[in-house]
């Protein structure tokens, strides 16, 4: 992996298990980007709202909801994103009709997220 420097870059994690997002966070920091850091779609909606982000990896399944509403922001933004989930991209476009990026956990989170900032 390419070890760039992205350090004036942010990219938002929306992730609802506390040590998922943990690793994912360690990850990413890696690159020398901030971490913004949401567990529910309320949370990432109110970080969205007070700044902008370079790029996004969404947790598809959030405890009581998905993130749906947030990739329709993003993709409103014209913001990078991709879904990181348990389910597969066929079941992912059914239910967003998005053509967005989708990995299956587990994942490199610092590889997906240079890959996105590297599209910006």
């Amino acid at each position: 992996m390419c070890m760039t420097n992205f350090i004036s870059n942010s990219v938002l994690i929306v992730e609802d298990d506390p040590f998922v997002l943990m690793d994912a966070c360690d990850a990413v920091a890696s690159l020398g980007v901030e971490c913004l850091v949401a567990s529910d779609c309320e949370s990432a909606d109110s970080i969205l709202q007070s700044r902008p982000c370079s790029c996004a990896l969404l947790d598809f399944d959030l405890k009581q909801e998905n993130s749906v509403p947030i990739a329709q922001q993003l993709a409103t933004q014209g913001t990078p994103f991709c879904f990181v989930s348990g389910r597969s991209k066929q079941e992912i476009l059914a239910a967003t009709g998005f053509e967005a990026p989708v990995f299956t956990k587990p994942v490199n989170y610092a590889e997906i997220a240079e890959t996105l900032l590297s599209s910006t």
